[in-house]
């Protein structure tokens, strides 16, 4: 894949928005259905916004029901935290666009123990790969290697449990301030 240079934030996220709906129209078409793993920040939102407009190209070109969204991280917050990386992608995408809400597999943020929460996606996320891979088939199918990767790109050995624990499962309130503030442990 080549590098893509953009002039500034909104054409990247223009660029970005045309790539994301290439490859999940292919997913769609190769397997019948395309796993996105959603992120946050600035750059992100601006790519949901751009997704999830009706005046733009890319939303009505997304087969939405054929779509499960899965997140990389999110922040010991609830959903309507501002910062909640789900609560900004429900904002900016979620709200607007006709993905079903069995196919969206969020992080609970807002559950007591950071631990916890981790522990629950990861069980959410075996549960969705061993019902389910992109072709219908199990997961668990004799020679078929997991979709998923473990932290660092290698393949893991179970579907994506060893990266929720490594990048979710240490995510821990920092106890400084307000309480709005927080850091991975």
């Amino acid at each position: 894949m080549a590098l893509t240079v953009a002039s500034d934030e909104i054409r990247l996220a223009e660029l970005a928005a045309e790539r994301v709906t290439q490859l999940i129209i292919q997913a769609v078409a190769e397997r019948g259905t395309a796993w996105v793993s959603l992120a946050g920040g600035t750059t992100p939102r601006r790519l949901y916004a751009n997704l999830a407009d009706g005046r733009q190209q890319w939303r009505d070109r997304i087969p939405w029901r054929q779509v499960h969204l899965f997140w990389s991280d999110e922040r010991h917050v609830p959903p309507d935290h501002p910062d909640s990386n789900y609560g900004m992608a429900k904002a900016a995408l979620l709200d607007r666009v006709p993905v079903p809400a069995q196919h969206v597999h969020r992080i609970r943020g807002e559950l007591p123990d950071a631990r916890e929460a981790a522990t629950a996606y990861e069980q959410e996320l075996e549960r969705v790969a061993s019902a389910t891979t992109p072709s219908g088939s199990g997961m668990r199918t004799p020679g078929r290697k997991p979709l998923w990767t473990a932290k660092g790109g290698s393949p893991s050995t179970r579907p994506l449990g060893m990266a929720v624990r490594i990048n979710s499962g240490t995510i821990s309130p920092a106890g400084s301030g307000s309480g709005n503030r927080y850091k991975t442990a």
